[in-house]
């Protein structure tokens, strides 16, 4: 998979350095230009310093019937450093490598930007190596051919996001009075592909599977629609905790290639789920915050074969506020 769409968004964006870096840009910007209004924030009370570790994967499925394949990357655990403003939170990850042997080469990229109403999650993820599961026993194959690449961007409008400032609180930066949420309406866009130098299936589990799941490479483009919840609720004592439930339907051109064949599926379904939530914690100086996301991609390849790709990832992190002590939302 050629690194070229890596380094294009590196360049437009400034914002990504290494293998792992989540980058998140939150709340309603207004003035031009927009580059320095976005990535420049003057006032050091908006600052905060930040340690976290994270972890993020993402693994697929390949099904039918009767049986279940599952293909999990490696080295999902991260640590990390970053700041945060009410405008920009830029975080920078080093993988933890514990098996050298069977590593993941990997590249994750994420950047999420709120402008006014509008919503905005760009991604980017390039896997290399993966385990091979199975359900009949404790068997585990490492695949170092493997390898996986998905590019797209989400879209939300949100209806109300005056009662919540969800920057704000990533920051360490306010409290949340009140429960508050927004209802959202968007879409979402993606390109992904998959390559490995044999059949992903290994030799051994081939006679439980037909010849239209010995997939050598597969490519799609997909286009849906998508909308959901995002919500906020102080627990008192300074904590509070957030749940957000997006669920999408779209369309998929895929081709799909074997040794032999190479065929399109005849549903063009997908169905995405995306559900998140955290919890966090403001005191005077510093703050805690614990946030979780799922995202669920199934779709039919046809043939009697099914997919279905999750992307999981967690964050802790503990910040420290470089200006003047916490205070209350502005938006309540």
């Amino acid at each position: 998979m050629s690194k070229h769409w890596f380094l294009f968004l590196i360049l437009v964006f400034s914002l990504h350095f290494g293998y792992s870096q989540s980058i998140k840009a939150l709340d309603s910007l207004k003035t031009i230009p927009f580059i320095d209004t976005l990535l420049i924030d003057r006032d050091i009370n908006n600052w905060s310093v930040r340690l976290f570790g994270s972890f993020r994967e993402q693994r697929f499925i390949l099904s039918n019937k009767n049986n279940k394949l599952r293909y999990v990357p490696n080295n999902p655990v991260g640590v990390g450093f970053g700041f945060a403003t009410k405008k920009l939170i830029a975080d920078f990850t080093i993988n933890i490598i514990g098996n050298k042997e069977k590593a993941t080469k990997r590249v994750d990229f994420n950047s999420k930007l709120l402008i006014k109403n509008h919503h905005f999650d760009l991604f980017l993820q390039d896997y290399e190596g993966f385990e091979v599961k199975n359900d009949l026993n404790d068997e585990t194959i490492f695949r170092p051919d493997i390898e996986t690449f998905v590019i797209g961007i989400n879209y939300l409008y949100l209806f109300d996001v005056e009662k919540l400032s969800f920057s704000g609180m990533h920051a360490g930066l306010y409290h949340q009075k009140k429960a508050a949420y927004s209802f959202g309406v968007g879409g979402f866009v993606a390109y992904g592909n998959l390559n490995a130098d044999t059949s992903i299936i290994p030799n051994e589990f081939e006679p439980l599977f037909n010849e239209q799941a010995q997939i050598t490479h597969s490519a799609e483009f997909a286009l849906g629609v998508k909308g959901g919840i995002i919500s906020v609720f102080p627990l008192g004592n300074n904590f509070y905790a957030m749940a957000n439930a997006i669920p999408g339907l779209g369309i998929t051109l895929k081709n799909i290639e074997t040794a032999d064949l190479s065929y399109r599926p005849a549903n063009p379904l997908i169905f995405d789920m995306e559900l998140s939530g955290g919890i966090g914690y403001n005191a005077k100086r510093y703050y805690v915050i614990l946030t979780v996301r799922t995202d669920l991609f199934a779709a039919n390849l046809g043939f009697d074969n099914n997919s279905l790709i999750n992307e999981t990832s967690a964050k802790l992190a503990i910040g420290y506020r470089l200006g003047r002590k916490n205070r209350e939302a502005s938006k309540k």
